[in-house]
């Protein structure tokens, strides 16, 4: 793609109603953009380093956010007194 002068690329995605709602409370206003760019840097170390067996295990929830850290999982089994 040419060099455009303050082109930024869009990643667009459709979700539901209560999914953007929910993002709405959850997620502190201005936070957002930061949070999801975290996300996609991540996910893009996880494919280059698994490649599709990452891939799979996302899609078929057998990884999950809860997995990346003792934290998460601390706090995804209801112990949320490990920091």
């Amino acid at each position: 793609m040419p060099e455009v002068k303050d082109y930024r690329p869009r990643l667009t995605i459709d979700i539901t109603y209560e999914q953007k709602k929910l993002l709405g409370e959850l997620i502190p206003w201005g936070t957002q953009t930061k949070l999801f760019a975290v996300i996609v840097d991540d996910l893009i170390s996880v494919l280059q380093k698994h490649g599709t067996l990452a891939l799979a295990s996302i899609l078929t929830s057998q990884l999950r956010v809860t997995d990346y850290s003792p934290t998460m999982r601390d706090a995804a089994n209801g112990d949320h007194t490990k920091s």
